[in-house]
């Protein structure tokens, strides 16, 4: 964004939907990411008065994710060239390309009959469960092990660190990150 005006009306646009598969991140990070891996913007997000309406922003966005209207995203249709329904077979493939040849419905609870798979929105679906937890999402120390941070959803651990402070720097894939 070249300025606030378009910083707000990029915010409008992404808090009004779902983010569909193909994108090439998080949205909110698509559009921050050039002002956030700068030194002021490092800054500036520490800032609290900032967070804090950043925080609103994020909660508002949660609601949205969190109800059946956040669910159009989860079809099984090409929305066009590089975006496609969380419930294509593109994505659905992806998501299960780790687990020795099984399908998605195979690894997670959901009911392939029912609209949607069954998930009753954005945010059901992407905090969707393992149904078998221990073979599909072990946990090296176990489940109760508060010292550990794993890796979300279906995600692969990507990095291990020890003694992580709030305001480190952490690189993943080359971009910088903090807690």
């Amino acid at each position: 964004p070249r300025n606030y005006h378009e910083l707000c009306n990029m915010f409008n646009d992404i808090f009004r939907k779902a983010p569909v598969y193909g994108d090439l991140g998080p949205p909110v990070y698509m559009i921050m990411a050039r002002i956030m891996n700068t030194q002021a913007g490092f800054s500036a997000f520490t800032k609290q008065s900032l967070n804090f309406h950043f925080k609103k922003l994020f909660d508002t966005w949660g609601l949205f994710l969190s109800s059946k209207d956040s669910r159009n995203v989860l079809v099984a249709d090409q929305f066009d060239d590089k975006h496609y329904g969380w419930l294509s077979e593109r994505a659905k493939s992806a998501m299960v390309k780790h687990y020795n040849g099984r399908t998605f419905e195979e690894v997670f609870i959901c009911d392939e009959r029912s609209p949607y798979h069954g998930f009753t929105s954005y945010d059901d679906f992407f905090n969707r469960r393992f149904r078998d937890r221990d073979i599909d999402r072990p946990v090296v120390g176990g489940i109760d092990d508060t010292t550990l941070i794993s890796a979300a959803c279906e995600s692969l651990s990507y990095n291990v660190s020890h003694n992580v402070q709030s305001l480190d720097t952490l690189f993943i894939k080359g971009e910088a990150y903090s807690l």
